[in-house]
């Protein structure tokens, strides 16, 4: 896991305390943690996140979910967008059932790629 300062969004690989600003580090998927940050530092404050999980899960996904209601102009390719029951908005991608673990992780950091691009052009 990464870890991501709560306030300033700087990242971290280990520890409690920001050296920057004394806030709180919050734990952040690893491959997610530098797009999670350029999103907050443009204003777009995320709410959680998962690049996907490398085995059979049923429900196998890269997402990404905003804290306050936020609809993107544009999305990455081969995401899709959805709003919870708080009407905060996912950006997500199903992984399609491997026929074998390089497979699903090729599509994991295909996503992850995919989400870093689009959260430089935003």
């Amino acid at each position: 896991m990464g870890f991501m300062c709560n306030k300033c969004y700087s990242i971290y690989n280990e520890g409690n305390i920001c050296s920057k600003c004394n806030s709180k580090l919050i734990e952040i998927d690893n491959l997610l943690t530098p797009i999670v940050s350029i999103l907050n530092k443009k204003g777009y404050k995320t709410l959680s996140c998962c690049s996907g999980h490398n085995d059979n899960h049923p429900t196998n996904k890269t997402y990404i979910k905003f804290q306050k209601e936020y609809e993107p102009k544009i999305i990455p390719n081969g995401f899709k967008i959805r709003k919870d029951d708080y009407q905060n908005t996912i950006i997500y991608r199903y992984h399609p059932k491997p026929k074998c673990k390089d497979e699903l992780e090729k599509s994991i950091f295909k996503s992850v790629i995919d989400l870093f691009n689009w959260s430089i052009v935003l």
